[in-house]
């Protein structure tokens, strides 16, 4: 049942430190000098002591309370008491350690009185032992005698860490093997909230409370009861749930951070009451944790404005956060409204050696109303070099959460964005030149699913390009950036087939490209045009990955063998197969214009 309860075997410590606080609370409240705690532990031994010299406890006491599962011996009167006590099994976490425990205890109200109670694991009845003088000093004792695989737990610095980490602060002094704790009171505790470079001292805090490499990034006051701290956790660590204290001892763990927050944020907070569970690790919905979630949400609002009111603490935030924050924004209209004019992007860079440019979205807004984007600057970089060329300086957005995302931020903000290769079809369709001829060429080879573009374009840089839209976001395989013959040699042949409208494509013809310019000019233009526009085609969508239905790959392998055994340039006397394979023609058509 303790196992359930507690689910760690070394809550033990924590309970016992509890009462011990609590008892010497209940003596100072009568007006008794009483305020130490001792805690004396052997490994060698596996012996366990925790002295108070609080309230202490008479037999009736012992065996009317301390023993009696679910009936808590303090009172619950917040004016009097800590407020620890509340379910009354908290003592019997020790067997979760040990087969016995010796509790030795002298009540202040009954000097003349000592007693010492041994109560066994198994169940059996306790056995209580009057002690007569030397009485004992007032207060009560506990000793533990730990099983041999647990005797690690009675590591001196092992004790301090786990007090360290279940109270936040005592109001009575914690020694351990003569060592003191030092943790502050509840006094000293709240003062930091006051103190100069408090934000700075709690970063550091936190750093060694959760074993991080760099201490938070940001640090924010939580203001709720006796206080607490928010903090943005630092780039690439674990980020554990909020920690939950009631008057400076820890009760629950939970992600009460409110989401998305929660992706980039902790923190601590102590409050005054929290209704519990008797598993003590999930709080319940009363009016206390609403409270704590309201001040925990404005928290974090007003944590991300103090970063929004800075640059370089923008920058940070998301060069440690920014595919949390991205997937976050996404969902969260409030976020967007507060980071989206500050959403760091980075410029294009038209050389490789040159370091990409954060910028934002506000800096973009006031010198355009649209906004040039790139999704690959490898494949892409012909587009993107035209556009920088332009004045337009693309913004680079790899990924579709961050496209997705940027297209809110600029639809919020009355910014027009549009990809590199969609705007150079809007430029062409611009300078389109009405060329009838080969409008019916193309449309004849490319179906009546395109929109043909002919223009006259000396921007010879931009490559072979297919993109098949489908109500999806579309890829843009490139054959000007495979490392192919192939690619070269149609290089210019077609300048693009890039995306459209939604459910067709748009196929881009350069005109002044001498390939094309020969189909019409050419004396056999009008026999070997018709091949040739459905050769150049295929080959783009092959390019792009677009599967050929069965019926075009039988088109496609016909026209490659009239186009081989007509090309310029081949050995006489060379046989065609009857059903050669794509790559054979493709290496033997190459072999015969590999000075083309």
């Amino acid at each position: 049942m303790m196992r359930s309860l507690f689910g760690s075997k070394a809550v033990h410590l924590r309970e016992l430190v509890q009462n011990a606080l609590e008892a010497i609370n209940q003596a100072a409240a009568r007006g008794f000098d009483a305020g130490s705690i001792t805690i004396e532990s052997s490994i060698i031994g596996r012996k366990l002591r925790v002295i108070d010299d609080g309230i202490g406890m008479t037999k009736e006491d012992l065996l009317g309370k301390l023993v009696v599962l679910f009936h808590s011996g303090w009172p619950q009167d917040a004016g009097t008491t800590l407020g620890i006590g509340q379910f009354g099994f908290g003592f019997y976490s020790v067997f979760l350690v040990a087969d016995e425990v010796e509790v030795t205890s002298r009540h202040r109200d009954h000097p003349a009185q000592a007693c010492r109670m041994t109560l066994q694991a198994e169940g059996t009845s306790p056995k209580i032992e009057l002690l007569t003088e030397p009485l004992p000093p007032f207060g009560t004792t506990i000793d533990l005698t730990l099983r041999p695989e647990l005797a690690h737990l009675l590591d001196t610095e092992l004790i301090c860490d786990d007090l360290k980490q279940t109270h936040l602060y005592t109001e009575y002094p914690i020694t351990i093997n003569q060592r003191l704790l030092g943790l502050p009171t509840s006094a000293g505790w709240c003062r930091q909230f006051e103190e100069r470079g408090a934000r700075s001292h709690v970063a550091d805090w936190l750093k060694q409370r959760y074993s991080w490499s760099e201490a938070p990034i940001f640090v924010e006051q939580v203001e709720v009861d006796n206080g607490g701290w928010l903090a943005v956790a630092p780039e690439g660590v674990s980020v554990p749930p909020l920690e939950v204290y009631r008057r400076g001892i820890a009760v629950a763990k939970q992600e009460l951070i409110p989401t998305p927050h929660n992706l980039i944020m902790t923190g601590v907070v102590d409050m005054r009451d929290v209704g519990l569970k008797p598993d003590r690790e999930t709080l319940l919905d009363d009016g206390n944790l609403e409270r704590l979630t309201n001040s925990l949400g404005e928290a974090a609002l007003k944590l991300l404005g103090a970063v929004a009111s800075s640059p370089t603490k923008t920058m940070a935030l998301f060069g440690a956060h920014r595919r949390a924050l991205t997937l976050a924004m996404l969902t969260d209209a409030k976020m967007r409204e507060r980071l989206g004019a500050v959403y760091p992007v980075q410029l294009y860079s038209p050389t490789a050696t040159a370091k990409l440019t954060p910028t934002s979205l506000s800096e973009l807004a006031e010198r355009t109303s649209r906004v040039i984007w790139v999704g690959d600057a490898t494949r892409e970089r012909n587009y993107a070099q035209r556009a920088w060329k332009l004045g337009q300086r693309p913004v680079m957005l790899e990924h579709k959460p961050e496209r997705d995302l940027f297209e809110k931020i600029c639809d919020a903000n009355g910014v027009q964005m549009i990809s590199a290769a969609a705007a150079f079809a809007e430029e062409m369709r611009t300078s389109a030149v009405p060329d009838r001829r080969l409008e019916m060429l193309f449309r004849a080879a490319a179906g009546v699913d395109c929109e043909i573009i002919c223009c006259e374009d000396a921007d010879t840089s931009i490559p072979v390009r297919v993109l098949k839209v489908r109500n999806t976001a579309p890829k843009l395989p490139s054959l000007g950036d495979l490392d192919d013959p192939r690619a070269k040699m149609l290089m210019t042949m077609l300048s693009d087939m890039i995306g459209g409208t939604k459910g067709f494509s748009v196929l881009v013809i350069v005109s002044r490209c001498s390939p094309i310019i020969e189909l019409i000019a050419s004396p056999r233009g009008s026999r070997n045009g018709p091949r040739t526009a459905r050769l150049l085609v295929f080959v783009a969508k092959i390019s792009a990955g677009i599967e050929l239905s069965s019926g075009e790959q039988e088109m496609f392998n016909a026209d490659l063998i009239d186009q081989l055994t007509e090309s310029e340039g081949l050995n006489a006397g060379v046989e065609v197969e009857a059903s050669p394979s794509r790559d054979s023609l493709w290496q033997r058509l190459w072999k015969g214009k590999n000075n083309d």
